[in-house]
């Protein structure tokens, strides 16, 4: 009869008489060989084939599913995802370290198995049918120097209060809640770090408080902050220190500099201002008395009025002086246009008419000597001009004035002589 070989980890079993002169190698190679590889071989698992690896087996020689430790790695990056790794249904314990750099279940081939995660080493075995954890159970648990933890409980109370125990997640919650639903109120949950009890919030220094809205608590009593009174969109305090002041829109209204508080209001609509001296942009302003004022540009919305006399309701350009306004004044250059318009330009400065009220002082003034050119001044030659009606514009060449016998004197041929025509232009000019 042959040797045959034990169902798990298959080692020889010699028949009686067989292994006569060889006995000693097949138990050295196929039995305590075997026996040290279960207790202490370890197979570097390498190779897989559609994210999936077999393990070995064998009778009497070598196996991969013999091994005590199975460490799996993948060198040549042949998994794309999680992986499985099929053992025999032989009852074995096995350790697996997993270094492929994906999740790896360890199962038999129709049985359930144990997801070992990447990176970790997990102790496991095989019951004949499934893969299952070799440790479920211990009676403390301690990781590095830590506290060694000797239960996990689930007490919603926590009323052990052990400090060699761990709470469920469950029994957190539940805690919680109830010390919260405990405290609801705000002496209450004060009191909890405050020993006083009291309704005050305290905040400690560098530290802040923020909300979005704080209302009062009685309804017209406002809410005051450092002894400043916020009341019904009003601001009570002795002192309020800003650098700006803005409109609901968020619109600068007014600015105000540091150091010399000097307040810069870029539009201003004052129903009523009584302002009681100093100066206003370098305009001098009085108190009770009225004072003077120097300014650059003066506007009157509707009128003004200097010392009781007329009130002006415009200042007018208009070189015709059309509108004959009595409450209106005219420009310079309105009036200069007017004169030169009325006139005709003889008195303009070109003329050298400088005084129209002396006769002779003109006649000086244009060159003009009484006696050699001009005739002396007459009253009675006044009054007689100006009885009569004097052409307005020049006749033509070799016409002298002849009247029509009622004071109106014009061009046209009179049968007089050149010489006494041309007199009679140099008197009545």
């Amino acid at each position: 009869m042959t040797t045959q070989y034990s169902p798990i980890l298959k080692l020889a079993l010699p028949v009686q008489g067989e292994l006569s002169g060889t006995w000693g190698d097949v138990v050295n190679d196929n039995i305590t060989s075997m026996v040290e590889q279960a207790v202490a071989g370890r197979a570097v698992i390498d190779t897989w084939t559609t994210d999936s690896h077999t393990l070995t087996t064998a009778n009497g020689t070598s196996s991969e599913a013999r091994c005590a430790m199975l460490e799996l790695t993948d060198t040549g990056a042949a998994l794309t995802g999680a992986g499985t790794v099929i053992c025999p249904t032989a009852s074995k314990i096995y350790i697996v370290k997993n270094l492929t750099g994906q999740n790896i279940t360890v199962k038999t081939a129709a049985g359930s198995g144990v997801l070992i995660p990447n990176g970790r080493t997990t102790f496991l075995f095989c019951d004949g049918t499934n893969v299952v954890e070799a440790l479920t159970h211990t009676t403390s648990l301690q990781l590095g120097t830590s506290t060694a933890v000797t239960a996990v409980l689930d007490e919603d109370d926590m009323v052990s209060d052990s400090p060699t125990s761990l709470a469920t997640q469950q029994s957190i919650k539940a805690y919680v809640a109830s010390q919260v639903g405990g405290a609801d109120t705000l002496s209450e949950i004060l009191a909890n770090g405050n020993t006083s009890g009291s309704n005050n919030i305290v905040v400690a220094n560098g530290q802040k408080i923020t909300t979005n809205t704080i209302d009062e608590t009685t309804a017209g009593s406002g809410v005051t902050i450092d002894s400043v009174l916020l009341k019904d969109d009003t601001v009570n305090a002795t002192d309020i220190e800003t650098g700006s002041i803005s409109a609901n829109d968020g619109t600068t209204a007014a600015t105000i500099a540091n150091s010399t508080g000097v307040v810069t209001v870029p539009s201003a609509v004052l129903t009523t201002a009584d302002i009681n001296g100093g100066t206003a942009d370098g305009v001098v302003i009085g108190a009770t008395t009225p004072a003077a004022a120097t300014v650059t540009t003066l506007a009157a919305n509707t009128s003004l009025t200097i010392n009781s006399t007329v009130s002006v309701t415009a200042v007018l350009d208009e070189d015709n002086m059309s509108s004959n306004d009595p409450a209106g004044l005219a420009t310079q250059q309105s009036i200069k246009a007017y004169v030169d318009g009325q006139v005709g330009g003889s008195l303009a400065a070109a003329n050298n008419l400088s005084d129209v009220a002396n006769a002779g002082t003109s006649r000086t003034n244009l060159g003009v000597a009484v006696g050699s050119d001009v005739l002396a001044y007459d009253a009675n030659l006044q009054a007689f001009v100006t009885a009569l009606t004097l052409p307005t514009s020049d006749g033509t060449s070799g016409q002298a004035l002849v009247t029509n016998g009622s004071g109106t004197i014009s061009f046209g041929s009179a049968g007089i002589s050149t010489g006494k025509a041309i007199a009679m232009a140099i008197v009545f000019g």
